[in-house]
């Protein structure tokens, strides 16, 4: 009797529910995007795939032996300072360094220095004459500069030669935990920075010898400046110095007599 009753209301309420109710409505807009959902997915899934592909492929390494490919390292060598006998205080200090330039000071001829000559000249003349030292004094800073730069230099060369050795010997290990994924990534951050290192130390020695070269052209610049200075006197006093200076000495040469 319950089972009746209990029929009989559920179909007296489908009777009372719309017929447009009982039909399932379709959204199309929503199944386009759920078709777009399932096709980036699917495209994900693809691309996680073949990264991991190649991080397995790359996990395996070369298969073979590196070592064939090990380059030997370049010797830095020095000066063999005891087969010189007056140049081996420079030679010296290109070794070992000359912060000061105690060793260059030993091999090059001294400069007499002027003291208060200077003040008794004429104003053009202590010009000419302060150039002169200044030329001096800017070969002596730059060439000293120069010297223990290059000592540092070899010694620094020395020092990335070992590691790169180090980071050779990494690279052709036969154990596969030198060919993993995050070893591979520390190697090639290891061996920026060694290039980075290189650079610096390259850029070091090429600011030097821009240096020398400036000096030199000082050097030249003057001596260019004295010649043309020489000409335009010439020219203003209308041969009366080049006159002056005949004169003298066919004085000289008349008045001479050996002893």
């Amino acid at each position: 009797m319950r089972r009746v009753f209990a029929l009989g209301c559920v179909t007296l309420i489908a009777a009372t529910i719309p017929l447009s109710a009982q039909v399932a409505v379709v959204d199309p807009v929503a199944i386009a995007r759920l078709a777009e959902i399932v096709k980036h997915v699917r495209t994900t899934i693809a691309i996680a795939r073949e990264e991991y592909e190649t991080v397995t492929r790359i996990g395996r390494g070369f298969g073979g032996s590196l070592g064939r490919y090990r380059v030997p390292a370049i010797p830095t060598m020095n000066h063999d300072v005891g087969r010189y006998l007056y140049g081996a205080a420079l030679l010296d200090g290109l070794n070992s360094g000359d912060p000061r330039g105690e060793r260059y000071t030993q091999v090059v001829r001294p400069v007499v220095r002027p003291g208060g000559l200077f003040e008794s000249l004429t104003p053009e003349a202590r010009r000419i004459l302060e150039a002169t030292f200044a030329t001096l004094e800017i070969y002596d800073s730059v060439a000293t500069l120069g010297v223990h730069e290059s000592a540092l230099s070899r010694g620094y060369g020395t020092q990335i030669a070992g590691l790169i050795e180090q980071l050779q010997a990494d690279v052709i290990n036969p154990g596969s935990e030198y060919h993993e994924t995050t070893a591979i990534a520390d190697k090639l951050a290891v061996a920026g920075l060694i290039n980075a290192r290189q650079n610096q130390n390259s850029n070091q020695v090429e600011s030097s010898i821009l240096e020398q070269l400036l000096a030199k052209n000082k050097r030249t610049r003057d001596a260019a400046a004295a010649h043309s200075n020489m000409q335009i006197n010439a020219i203003l006093d209308g041969g009366a110095m080049s006159g002056s200076m005949v004169e003298n000495a066919g004085t000289t040469l008349q008045n001479w007599r050996l002893p």
